[in-house]
């Protein structure tokens, strides 16, 4: 019997980028990529969240006073680069809340990396539990601004609340056989983290397996752009981590959809509607 009885993906916010800028070969075009937020419904575990959208922190709003000098200007320079756009009722606490579901009931919350358009919300909840691989445990500790992993986009976070997906993971499940690194996070195989390099160390997605569902992160940004991959330009080839390690762990992921046609993949920043998922017993 499933675990899982919903899945709902939001959008908490958004930036602009233009594709010929970001790809060779593409048309000269704005594009808004949202920001995902996703509530995970769990019937024992209530209610879990993968990332948390943008706040108005990465605006700067709220933030005078408390930024060194070169994290202001970087966080000036992804704002130059990559113009977001964040409303009150965009956030997720909102999204939550027009949904007619408390943020205090949200004890658990899973991140796939640490940068500012998944972190946002962060600090729009307490006494939660977070869950990240140990790289990313590491960077949101030590935060590192070079990297868009920013300390005032993130809020402070008692160590004895941090669990790490570490170690050797599963062995035998299906995606052991695309994927180094796998999880199951809460102990009953309702939420599966796999580890997608390349983007950033430690990115982690998540499977679904009562809604058929593979969260797939920044692995790319849209499913109608992994063929375009390969024509990245510099400078958002700057952003990844291992820009190799990156097109290899998206070989991955088209190979399982590939082998598992019914699996729906969704990349954290892909165009459409907010969707619900919801479990099958």
């Amino acid at each position: 019997m499933g675990r899982i009885e919903k899945v709902t993906l939001y959008h908490c916010g958004f930036c602009v980028n233009n594709l010929a800028v970001m790809f060779r070969g593409m048309p000269w075009k704005s594009r808004r990529f949202p920001a995902s937020a996703v509530l995970i419904q769990h019937k024992d575990l209530g209610n879990i969240l993968y990332d948390t959208g943008y706040s108005e922190l990465i605006l700067g709003r709220g933030l005078e006073g408390q930024v060194n000098f070169f994290e202001k200007f970087i966080l000036w320079l992804y704002r130059l680069l990559n113009p977001v756009f964040i409303r009150e009722e965009d956030r997720i606490d909102r999204k939550l809340i027009q949904d007619g579901i408390c943020p205090e009931s949200v004890k658990t919350i899973i991140l796939s990396h640490g940068h500012p358009d998944h972190v946002g919300g962060l600090s729009l909840f307490s006494e939660y539990e977070l869950v990240v691989s140990a790289e990313v445990a590491r960077e949101i500790k030590r935060t590192k601004t070079g990297r868009l992993v920013f300390s005032s986009q993130i809020p402070w976070i008692n160590e004895k609340r941090i669990r790490q997906a570490a170690g050797e993971g599963m062995k035998g499940h299906f995606l052991c056989r695309y994927f180094d690194r796998v999880y199951d996070l809460f102990g009953d195989e309702s939420v599966i983290g796999v580890m997608l390099s390349g983007h950033c160390n430690g990115q982690m997605g998540l499977w679904i397996p009562d809604v058929k569902l593979f969260l797939a992160a920044d692995a790319c940004w849209g499913r109608d752009l992994v063929g375009a991959t390969r024509r990245m330009r510099i400078v958002p080839r700057i952003i990844q981590e291992d820009f190799r390690e990156y097109q290899y762990t998206l070989r991955r992921i088209c190979r399982l959809k590939k082998d598992y046609p019914d699996i729906e993949i969704v990349f954290s920043h892909q165009a459409g509607k907010e969707q619900v998922y919801v479990g099958t017993d």
